[in-house]
């Protein structure tokens, strides 16, 4: 699992990055796992999905997919999106046969990959002093996302 893991990051990520630079494959990455953890912990808080561990970075390779999705669409490459459907539905249907699998967590972190994209391309390309704003603002949300996150994981055990 872990080898299939490290595989896929960086077979989707180097795609991602040749697409986008290192700091939108970041971005990219770090929303896919906040969204993907963080979905799963706020369901289990809320009482819909029952306690468990979580280990591994399978939502952030279905973030990967996610933007890679977008990055087709975009480029209105129809195999390509294909493609990622047929894998993130062959592994759903994992998801489902192996109950020790999160398809939450995958089904977070793919939102959050494509949420991650369309946010980032969505801005209008800014340089200069404009960019490295633009930049500290991402850092700044993503650092409160963390830190949100954080909270709400030091809530869930201490309530225990």
């Amino acid at each position: 699992h872990l080898w299939l893991n490290l595989l896929s990051l960086t077979v989707f990520g180097a795609q991602v990055e040749a697409r986008t630079g290192p700091l939108a494959t970041l971005w990219v990455c770090a929303a896919a796992g906040l969204a993907s953890t963080g979905g799963v912990l706020l369901l289990t808080v809320a009482g819909v999905l029952p306690d468990s561990q979580l280990a591994g970075a399978s939502g952030v390779v279905m973030g990967l997919l996610g933007a890679l999705l977008v990055q087709a669409a975009r480029a209105r490459r129809r195999r390509a999106a294909g493609v990622i459907v047929l894998l993130v539905l062959v592994q759903t249907g994992f998801d489902l046969l192996v109950p020790e699998v999160s398809l939450t967590a995958h089904l977070f972190g793919l939102a959050g990959g494509i949420l991650a994209a369309l946010a980032w391309r969505a801005r209008p390309p800014v340089a200069g002093p404009a960019l490295r704003r633009s930049r500290l603002v991402a850092l700044a949300l993503l650092l409160g996302t963390a830190a949100t996150l954080a909270a709400l994981v030091w809530r869930a055990i201490t309530e225990r």
